[in-house]
């Protein structure tokens, strides 16, 4: 049995190290060039905003299993979030931010489980290796001095300048990352078996967000490797989904996809580019504004949630059994 969910090359290069890659093309680069800050849109466009778009496919699969669950969860995003923009409650967009990194961070929590299923693995001391070591570099970021972090606006982040906390984070990283080898260690001398694909995805994830937690000079350097890395995963996965459903080729179903991230991508974020994020939701308390904003972020809301139950349906879990 291959421990590897697409091709070797393909999991190496496209679901390991494309965020690492962008990481380091982002330093080898001038902050002030063109070439890097078309590189962040290209991603921030394509990739980020653009894969909220590309499992429309699928939700149309699923929708006859459950059509009540996929009709509610809009109606309920833009019921809330205009609720919440209109009667001005606090912290609305530092909900959007740390929802956003929850959903990356449970991307990546599922594809080593994917792996895992691989090998037969059910050590669930490895999820929690997994978590602490892409959640503590993020943890650390909040304390750097140095760091000012911005998704949607300048407060989304609660942070606490702190030297000696942001140290004491590094310290209980390295911690962890030395407890995880060794938890994989002992895993191999039990089994006697190892998946090297998964090994090289869960260091590489170890090693993008320690690099963007402890070595980025500014918040495109922390949040754009990450969005390569989880829009990319993203885009491959759903092409090898879409190309076993539809009987294509897996590269033709990639550009279909990857061109419906550009389009619809670029219509989401010039739809953004007409609100003033922060001045809308703190300053303006208007009724129809409140309802258009919230319609404009229901698609990426909706994206969340349906993906916790598309992930896991039936017909999924087929496609991958099949696999195996």
């Amino acid at each position: 049995m291959d421990g590897f969910i697409i091709s070797r090359k393909i999991d190496v290069f496209g679901l390991s190290l494309s965020g690492i890659f962008v990481f380091i093309l982002l330093k080898l680069l001038n902050a002030d060039s063109i070439f890097y800050i078309g590189l962040a849109l290209i991603i921030s466009v394509a990739l980020d905003n653009g894969h909220v778009y590309m499992t429309y496919s699928r939700v149309k699969k699923e929708f006859n299993t459950n059509p009540l669950f996929f009709i509610s969860v809009p109606l309920l995003i833009i019921g809330v979030f205009t609720g919440w923009m209109y009667l001005q409650i606090p912290y609305f967009w530092s909900f959007v931010v740390y929802f956003t990194f929850f959903h990356f961070i449970r991307q990546i929590f599922g594809i080593n489980r994917w792996y895992m299923a691989k090998e037969n693995n059910k050590n669930k001391i490895i999820d929690f290796f997994l978590y602490a070591l892409v959640l503590l570099p993020i943890l650390s970021i909040h304390f750097n001095s140095y760091m000012t972090l911005e998704l949607y606006t300048p407060n989304d982040f609660f942070t606490y300048k702190s030297e000696n906390i942001f140290i004491s984070v590094i310290a209980i990283n390295i911690a962890v990352a030395i407890g995880w080898m060794i938890a994989e260690y002992k895993n191999y001398k039990k089994t006697n078996k190892i998946n090297n694909y998964r090994i090289l995805f869960v260091a590489s994830n170890v090693v993008l967000f320690t690099l963007v937690g402890y070595f980025a000079n500014n918040y495109v350097e922390v949040l754009v490797p990450i969005m390569m890395s989880h829009g990319f995963q993203y885009l491959i996965l759903s092409s090898d989904f879409e190309s076993k459903i539809h009987k294509k080729k897996i590269v033709n179903i990639f550009f279909v996809l990857l061109f419906i991230g550009v389009v619809f991508g670029g219509i989401d974020t010039y739809l953004q580019e007409l609100f003033d994020m922060d001045n809308t939701y703190m300053h303006e308390n208007d009724f129809l504004t409140s309802v258009l904003l919230s319609i404009l972020l229901t698609p990426l809301f909706s994206h969340y949630i349906y993906d916790m139950k598309i992930w896991k349906s039936n017909y999924i879990l087929n496609l991958t059994k099949k696999d195996n």
